[in-house]
């Protein structure tokens, strides 16, 4: 706890630049692609594509999940909280999803899955598919069992078959064309260790929910302290401050982020430059 005022100042100014870049996200864009002004930037971070706001869930946020490793239940109560948390930081209605894997209540959007598969082309295992069809027959996740994976690459470096997520949902058309999440299946390979299983479910999350992560793959190999800098950082900041932005100025959704990110942590950098 024995920052300097102006090491302090340092710290800010590199947070309020990190949250505007990032270079360590992407979405396999290259530089020249992601130059631009600063709501470019943003909406890289998003991966909207063509898109000109965030996406948001069209359904309430409640957590399922289904494990066929046997020892994963720690895992999968901590994924739990860790998509809750998102789902708060983004102000998406929240319903609290209670622990029984085998329950059909018939409101459930967003599976986590630990078991073994192969996929099948772009689609899920049909085995698996099967077996998540009878766990969810009357729930949003059952559309999200039958659609495309969606895989993140970095530059050349294509996420490995061990961590899959199979979002369902629509593109909105218009002035603020948006892409709007139904539902969300993660699926975490059984031969990944806990602590991988753990990282999976966060990546794919942070996906779920709009932000431009970086491939499981490459995950893997940084240090915690990176990653939380990242997951319980620059990520709920974002999703906290569009979902803000959405309610107040749904037309400039992007500016309108840009602009508190820099008003807020601009504030802190004077404060820790007067102090110095």
């Amino acid at each position: 706890m024995g920052l300097s005022c102006k090491r302090w100042a340092s710290a800010c100014a590199f947070f309020a630049f990190g949250v505007l870049c990032l270079p360590f996200m992407s979405s396999a864009q290259s530089v020249d692609q992601t130059a631009g002004t600063q709501e470019d930037r943003v909406r890289y971070f998003y991966l909207l594509h063509d898109n000109d706001i965030p996406p948001y869930w069209r359904s309430p946020v409640k957590v399922g999940f289904h494990d066929e490793s046997g020892n994963s239940s720690k895992v999968l109560e901590r994924a739990k909280l860790f998509v809750e948390f998102y789902a708060m930081a983004s102000a998406n209605e929240l319903i609290l999803s209670g622990n029984d894997e085998i329950s059909t209540s018939d409101d459930y959007s967003f599976g986590l899955v630990v078991a073994d598969f192969t996929p099948k082309g772009e689609f899920m295992d049909p085995g698996l598919r099967q077996r998540l069809e009878g766990l969810w027959p009357n729930t949003p996740l059952f559309e999200a069992l039958h659609q495309r994976e969606s895989r993140v690459s970095v530059g050349n470096a294509r996420d490995g078959d061990d961590c899959l997520i199979f979002p369902s949902g629509s593109h909105i058309e218009g002035k603020n064309s948006r892409f709007e999440v139904n539902s969300v299946v993660i699926l975490a390979h059984t031969r990944l260790s806990e602590d991988q299983r753990l990282l999976c479910f966060k990546n794919k999350t942070a996906l779920a929910f709009g932000l431009g992560t970086s491939t499981f793959d490459f995950e893997k190999n940084l240090n915690e302290t990176d990653l939380r800098r990242f997951y319980y950082g620059f990520f709920p900041t974002f999703l906290e401050v569009s979902g803000t932005c959405r309610t107040t100025e749904f037309d400039h959704v992007l500016a309108c982020i840009h602009r508190i990110l820099e008003h807020r942590y601009s504030d802190l950098l004077k404060v820790g430059i007067r102090n110095s």
